[in-house]
């Protein structure tokens, strides 16, 4: 299990940013791929490999296979989200090199494509059961990518999105709009005033 219990999430040593999702949210989507025996995942994105991780330890276990993608397009230059100081940002060929390393030493199901979201969603084969969208930063991007990844879905399935914080009362009812139902936020340790909550959307 990922052993992680504060609100900042899981980073490589000695970087400041970016940050990941926290050992909580980690072993919450891990076992819940195992409770639900899926097979077929997709996220977006890659980052530094945590939640790729974690993703891939539950498919190991149910025997599935998932695709992680990247562009890795954002500035050198980040403002780190919980300070006012600025750092470089080596997101690119740290992100790579953890994904590798995930994959030689956990011998995890799936690949890493440095694409875009609209390019991959057109290259995807559909039956997905299980979504982790970690790019969407606001309601444009939560729409862009709520389109692009609905028609692939299975109909027993789970999203789960990060940084919900982000979309306001527009996109959280485009996303009624979109699955009958809104999605539950889920915050981890309890205080909501504190954490910033993962959105989980579960159908079927």
């Amino acid at each position: 299990s990922f052993a992680h219990e504060h609100i900042r999430g899981l980073r490589l040593g000695g970087k400041a940013y970016p940050v990941s999702i926290t050992g909580v949210e980690a072993n919450f989507m891990k076992d819940h791929i195992i409770e639900r025996g899926y097979k077929n995942a997709f996220e977006l994105a890659t980052g530094v490999g945590i939640s790729s991780l974690a993703i891939g330890l539950g498919m190991k276990e149910t025997g599935g296979q998932f695709i992680t993608c990247d562009n890795y397009s954002e500035e050198a230059i980040q403002e780190v989200p919980f300070g006012t100081r600025e750092v470089e940002w080596t997101n690119a060929p740290d992100g790579y090199v953890m994904f590798q390393t995930l994959k030689e030493h956990f011998d995890l199901p799936g690949i890493q494509v440095n694409k875009s979201s609209p390019q991959i969603y057109s290259e995807l084969n559909g039956g997905l059961d299980f979504v982790f969208l970690d790019c969407p930063k606001d309601d444009n991007d939560l729409k862009r990518d709520i389109d692009g990844i609905f028609p692939l879905l299975e109909e027993r399935c789970t999203i789960m999105l990060h940084d919900s914080h982000c979309f306001t009362e527009k996109g959280e009812s485009y996303f009624s709009e979109k699955f009958g139902r809104p999605y539950d936020k889920i915050y981890q340790f309890g205080d909501v005033r504190q954490f910033f909550p993962l959105a989980v959307f579960v159908r079927g």
